[in-house]
């Protein structure tokens, strides 16, 4: 029976080329793209720790802040991909500091961030790396149940430091923009019957998707030097 309203539905969307999505633009598939210059370094990094994120201008004027987001990308790393992170206590704990960071991650344009404060504080809390990520757009998807007159669209930077020397030892950047059931038909009639959007998602769980992608990168790539080294 799905079979079957997926196929008629297909003649529908062919037939009348409407885009659910709306407005200009074409959606694209979730990107990520990464790179370490130094993949034999990775084995060395045990704990790490998340810095605030940093926010652009355009997310920091939505409703969510620093600790919002901060909470997302904590909750995608550790419980999710299982990366040691530096526990939120311990950092909370740290004589105010976090919270003086959350304020400048708050104030500053990404452009203008430095992570030198970070760095000093990934290393007081004994951790080998610190987690630096950019977020360049964050739009909540707006509609209906069964339309969006705005699809969700996350892009965020996120790099990795060595804490004892602030060397960048991998970098990665993710973008996804969600699609219009003409684009991606199959897709949607797949999570037809468990998803009640019909396969549209939210921005959240977007930039969780993305999280936990680049985290699994980032732990592959830690795997695969160190399955050589036992070679």
């Amino acid at each position: 029976m799905r079979l079957f309203f997926c196929v008629i539905l297909t003649g529908i969307v062919g037939c009348s080329g409407y885009s659910v999505t709306g407005g200009p633009g074409r959606s694209v598939a979730p990107s990520l793209q990464s790179e370490t210059p130094y993949p034999e370094q990775l084995k060395q990094l045990h704990l790490f720790y998340l810095s605030p994120v940093v926010l652009s201008p355009d997310v920091r004027d939505g409703a969510e802040d620093v600790r919002y987001f901060n909470k997302l990308f904590r909750d995608s790393f550790a419980s999710d991909c299982g990366l040691p992170l530096v526990s939120s206590d311990a950092k909370e704990a740290q004589d105010g500091e976090f919270a003086a960071g959350l304020k400048e991650a708050t104030t500053l344009a990404a452009a203008s961030f430095e992570p030198s404060r970070e760095l000093a504080r990934a290393r007081a809390l004994g951790a080998d790396a610190m987690i630096l990520i950019n977020l360049l757009q964050f739009t909540k998807r707006k509609g209906s149940r069964l339309a969006a007159d705005q699809s969700a669209v996350v892009y965020f930077v996120m790099k990795v430091y060595r804490s004892a020397d602030g060397k960048e030892l991998w970098r990665g950047s993710y973008f996804y923009k969600d699609q219009a059931w003409s684009e991606n038909l199959f897709k949607m009639c797949s999570r037809f019957s468990s998803r009640p959007r019909l396969g549209w998602l939210e921005a959240e769980e977007v930039l969780k998707q993305g999280a936990l992608s680049a985290c699994r990168d980032l732990l592959e790539r830690r795997a695969t030097v160190d399955a050589r080294s036992g070679e």
